[in-house]
């Protein structure tokens, strides 16, 4: 019997999901030629990818020390990163689609994206759990589960 472990089965839910969605989605689709259409695509993974590991600092040494330190054992090798043209940063080895669409400027990487009114440094963030500190922050800032319910 063969093995379905849980990547197996994304990728092949998603790929059904797609060519069943795809042709309706391109016929509803045919714009005049030489328009450029742009979309902003947002995927929620449900735990289903480290997002840690897929932008990774590539040629800013001491920003891979810190992702280094911050990983240890699960810190992905410099060299080992997919190279991005005019970025410090680099993909997981297993991204070379999206290395290839970055590098030919079809795809974009928003990163830090949350649920904040204002930007707050981490000194706030620890005073602000002591009860000592700003307040109006979200709650449960640290899970995602939490505030994707909210």
């Amino acid at each position: 019997m063969k093995q379905f472990n849980r990547r197996k089965f994304l990728k092949t839910t998603a790929g059904a999901a797609a060519a069943t969605m795809a042709s309706p989605l391109l016929a509803s689709y045919k714009s005049t030629a030489g328009e450029d259409y742009k979309a902003i695509v947002c995927v929620l993974l449900e735990g289903g990818a480290d997002s840690f590991s897929m932008v990774v600092p590539k040629n800013d040494v001491k920003a891979y020390v810190k992702y280094s330190d911050a990983r240890g054992d699960m810190a992905l090798k410099r060299e080992n990163l997919r190279a991005l043209v005019k970025s410090d940063y680099g993909f997981h080895p297993n991204m070379p689609r999206m290395q290839r669409m970055f590098n030919h400027e079809n795809l974009a990487v928003i990163a830090n994206v949350g649920t904040l009114n204002k930007p707050v440094s981490n000194a706030e963030i620890k005073d602000a759990k002591k009860g000592t500190g700003i307040s109006g922050l979200p709650n449960q800032l640290f899970s995602h589960v939490a505030q994707r319910d909210l």
